[in-house]
C-alpha cells in the first residue's frame, strides 16, 4: 500500500525554484531541429559550429536504425531558449560541410512536417533475381 502522505511531504521539500529551473532546462524552446546536413556531419563538428551561439548541452545525429548511417538531420539542445533563438537566427541557411542547412525549433509543426517529408522521399530498392532484399538505400 502506498503512503500518500509521505509522498506529499517529499514533494513539499523540493523548493519551487528548483522545479522551475528544471522546467526551463528541459524546455522544448531550447531544442533545435537541423536538417539538410551532409551525411558525413558528425556530433563533434556540429557541436563546435552551434557552440559559437550558446552553450550546447546535447547534439543527437538521427541515424537509420539498421545501417547506422546519418539521415541528414540532428537535434541540438541548448541550455536556454535565448541561446537556441540566437543559434536559430544565425545558423539558418548557413553552409556546413558543403550543404545549406535549415534550422527550426524541434517542437514546431514545421519540423515534424520536414521530418515526414524526409522519410517519404523516394528510396531506391535493391532486387536480386526477383527477390526483394528489403534494403532501402538513400
Amino acid at each position: 500500500m502506498l503512503n500518500w502522505a509521505s509522498k506529499a511531504e517529499l514533494h513539499a521539500r523540493v523548493p519551487l525554484g528548483k522545479l522551475l529551473d528544471r522546467a526551463a532546462t528541459f524546455s522544448s524552446g531550447s531544442k533545435l531541429f537541423v536538417r539538410g546536413l551532409s551525411y558525413n556531419s558528425n556530433e563533434v563538428a556540429l557541436k563546435d559550429a552551434f557552440s559559437q551561439h550558446g552553450n550546447v548541452i546535447q547534439v543527437k545525429v538521427i541515424c537509420h536504425p539498421v545501417t547506422g548511417r546519418s539521415k541528414g538531420y540532428v537535434l541540438v539542445k541548448f541550455s536556454s531558449e535565448t541561446e537556441a533563438a540566437a543559434a536559430l537566427e544565425r545558423m539558418s541557411d548557413e553552409v556546413l560541410d558543403g550543404k545549406k542547412i535549415r534550422v527550426d525549433y524541434a517542437n514546431s509543426e514545421q519540423s515534424a512536417a520536414a521530418a515526414a517529408a524526409d522519410e517519404s522521399s523516394p528510396k531506391h530498392e535493391t532486387f536480386i533475381r526477383g527477390t526483394h532484399t528489403g534494403l532501402h538505400l538513400a
